[in-house]
């Protein structure tokens, strides 16, 4: 488990949320325990980054893409520089077959950071069916 950072903090509910977060990551991604957990988090602090990107991927991996897609959207919105939440966002649109949206992720995230090498994988593959 991560350290807790000491307060004080501006706001009871974030420190909470990030109380939680840490707990979230004892858990394993099978765990039952931890969408709700993390819907909990996401109630104290919608704008908890790690959080909505976590729960986008989850969604993602039980075929919910719409709610991902949402999850990452909001993430975007909370940091528009997240590699992760573009490369996130871009594997969604690429199971969705929205090809065009899912490019533009990618290199976003590419451009964000070229280390991505899934990324530019993924990029490569989905040029051939635009």
């Amino acid at each position: 488990m991560g350290q807790l950072i000491k307060g004080p903090w501006p706001n009871p509910k974030k420190q909470e949320a990030q109380e939680l977060f840490l707990r979230s990551k004892e858990l394993v991604d099978s765990n039952p325990e931890l969408i709700p957990l993390y819907e909990k988090i996401l109630m104290l602090d919608p704008e908890h980054l790690d959080t909505l990107i976590n729960l986008g991927c989850l969604f993602a991996e039980a075929n919910h893409s719409h709610r991902a897609e949402d999850l990452f959207a909001r993430a975007l919105k909370v940091d528009p520089d997240s590699p992760i939440a573009h490369y996130n966002l871009g594997v969604v649109y690429h199971d969705m077959r929205r090809f065009e949206m899912a490019a533009e992720h990618y290199q976003e995230a590419l451009r964000l950071d070229p280390t991505l090498e899934d990324a530019r994988t993924n990029l490569s593959y989905i040029t051939g069916e635009l």
